[in-house]
């Protein structure tokens, strides 16, 4: 065989991704402009959108085959659907039933008042039992105080004994959320104060408390009774010729009788 029998012939150059022969180049040219990364990045973009597309028609026809597989061919009687299982029919109560429930509810509600009221008057008695034995030390002490003031007749110390008798009281009353009012030189509040008269009162504007009667305590702060107390009036208008009204006044005080010349009363001049 000749040397030009083994040369290889001329080389085929692809045109359009096809070699010589028109047959398609497996591999793809890259693309015009682009370095091999990006070709390599578009290529791959490529792939994906058709692996999404190609899921997406899949999903499209799986959600089309039951709906055909569904209908009736043409000639073919339509499927009846299936029947439902008939729910159980509910025994509806008897009257007999119903009042007898009835009957029960009345009976526990009957049962909850009582013993709802039990509680309330043991919650009272309990509570009234706390403030009396509070109470009971007092009232020791003032028996105290009593059989020593028959002993012993001293004003001072009966007057320091009760004293301190009333501070304790106080100081318990306290303790339970007791505290007087404060009345002598407020402005009257008919909440907290209770008026048994009004008198005038020099240099106080009417309206104020001028004398706290009887003292006022508040629990918590709740009114636990009022002050009774006298309030400032104003002062009564004075009366029309009242400068002349005194001398008028003072005339017959002085001399019953008709005076003299010399300002003497007459009847003085007689009895001399």
């Amino acid at each position: 065989m000749s040397s030009a029998d083994e040369s290889p012939g001329p080389r085929r150059v692809p045109i359009g991704g096809r070699d010589g022969d028109g047959r398609r180049d497996p591999s793809p040219a890259p693309a015009k402009g682009l370095p091999s990364g990006d070709a390599d990045r578009a290529l791959r973009s490529s792939s994906e959108l058709a692996v999404e597309r190609a899921e997406e028609l899949l999903r499209r026809a799986e959600a089309i085959e039951p709906a055909a597989s569904a209908a009736p061919v043409s000639g073919e009687a339509p499927r009846p659907a299936p029947a439902l299982a008939a729910a159980p029919a509910e025994k509806q109560p008897s009257v007999e039933e119903l009042l007898d429930k009835l009957k029960r509810a009345r009976a526990d509600l009957a049962n909850f008042q009582r013993r709802v009221e039990r509680e309330r008057e043991s919650w009272g008695e309990s509570a009234r039992r706390q403030v009396l034995l509070g109470v009971l030390p007092t009232l020791d002490d003032l028996e105290l105080v009593v059989q020593a003031s028959g002993e012993h007749p001293d004003p001072e110390k009966l007057r320091t004994a009760v004293t301190l008798i009333r501070d304790e009281l106080l100081k318990y009353l306290t303790s339970q959320g007791v505290s007087p009012i404060k009345a002598s030189g407020e402005t009257f509040d008919p909440e907290y104060h209770e008026a048994l008269y009004t008198r005038p009162a020099a240099g106080v504007e009417p309206g104020v408390v001028v004398d706290d009667l009887r003292k006022g305590y508040m629990l918590g702060e709740k009114v636990l009774r009022p002050s009774q107390v006298a309030v400032s009036a104003s002062a009564p208008p004075p009366v029309a010729g009242a400068a002349g009204g005194s001398e008028s006044a003072a005339a017959p005080a002085g001399a019953e009788g008709d005076a003299g010349p010399d300002g003497t009363a007459a009847d003085d001049e007689e009895g001399e």
